[in-house]
């Protein structure tokens, strides 16, 4: 008797969900019919969606042609070849060289000869250095307020 009781509320959740999935599928159905097909989209005319189109254009015949054929250890290999590729296009590409050799070596080349130089460097002589330094700071301070006390800073 309890048993019956319980499957009603069951029988009725799934009824509904039987009903949502089914609803759902063919609002899904009439959403993809109403979609145009690539062909439709590129007689369109519009040149954003063709180029988009184009460029993705590999990666979809891949999927469509070679995918379903290929093993995952092929698949594996064809996704790092393509990675190494496109890592290598990049690196070669103009605009990444130019930063490369303008801002990020010049920058990794100081970094470089200044972790070299403190590593040499004995802790004391560093010690020493960093209150120098913290002097010198502490004295230009201290003459800039001096030097422009009684004046007004923005004339």
């Amino acid at each position: 008797m309890l048993w019956c009781l319980l499957l009603v509320p069951i029988y009725d959740i799934s009824a509904n969900m039987k009903a949502l999935s089914i609803s759902t599928l063919f609002a899904c159905l009439l959403v993809a019919s109403a979609y145009p097909t690539p062909q439709e989209v590129q007689q369109a005319g519009s040149q954003t969606l063709d180029a988009i189109a184009d460029w993705f254009s590999p990666l979809t015949n891949y999927f469509r042609n070679d995918f379903p054929a290929k093993t995952p250890s092929e698949f594996a290999g064809d996704v790092r070849d393509s990675v190494s590729e496109v890592a290598s296009d990049v690196a070669n590409h103009h605009f990444v060289a130019t930063v490369n050799e303008g801002v990020i070596q010049p920058a990794v080349d100081t970094i470089s000869s200044t972790f070299n130089s403190v590593v040499n460097t004995p802790v004391r002589e560093l010690y020493d250095g960093a209150v120098k330094r913290m002097g010198d700071i502490d004295e230009s301070v201290a003459g800039f307020i001096n030097g422009r006390r009684g004046e007004l800073i923005l004339e």
